[in-house]
């Protein structure tokens, strides 16, 4: 004999599973904070070599800096005292970046930003989780990628 399922039971199920796949497809499980030294693995693995810049921005209640500039390419990872810090931080290099074009693509939240853009001239990534601030910057796209790909961010 079969059992008689309530339509309560069925569009309760359906609704979590809507949410769960919403969840899913919106990006949320790539939201995670990266660490200074995976920050620094990755880049060491793309040909970029950080140089330690904290001492340098102590006073500014920045704990740790990561820094490279080159050529065309500006690499940093700062983590702040605060998510206050790193959020106007984040406001700022996105106010210098953001051109409102078509290709860039923007998530803000209280405790995570991402912004980013790719196109034939320029490769850009600003990443903001809680206290820490990540920007990659620069024309080298395919090695700009395989530090944002390998970080997972």
């Amino acid at each position: 004999m079969m059992k008689k399922v309530s339509f309560k039971k069925t569009a309760s199920l359906f609704v979590i599973l809507t949410l769960v796949l919403c969840m899913l497809f919106t990006g949320c499980a790539g939201r995670r904070s990266v660490t200074a030294d995976e920050f620094k693995a990755a880049c060491e693995d793309a040909g970029f070599t950080l140089t330690d810049e904290s001492a340098y921005y102590a006073a500014m209640q920045i704990d740790t800096v990561l820094l490279y500039v080159e050529d065309n390419t500006s690499i940093g990872y700062y983590s702040f005292a605060d998510a206050a810090a790193a959020k106007s931080q984040y406001a700022q290099l996105f106010s210098q970046l953001n051109t409102g074009s078509s290709d860039e693509k923007h998530i803000d939240s209280a405790e995570y930003n991402r912004y980013f853009v790719s196109n034939d001239n320029a490769y850009a990534l600003l990443y903001r989780n809680g206290t820490n601030l990540i920007h990659v910057i620069g024309t080298d796209n395919e090695a700009l990628a395989k530090v944002v790909d390998q970080l997972g961010i």
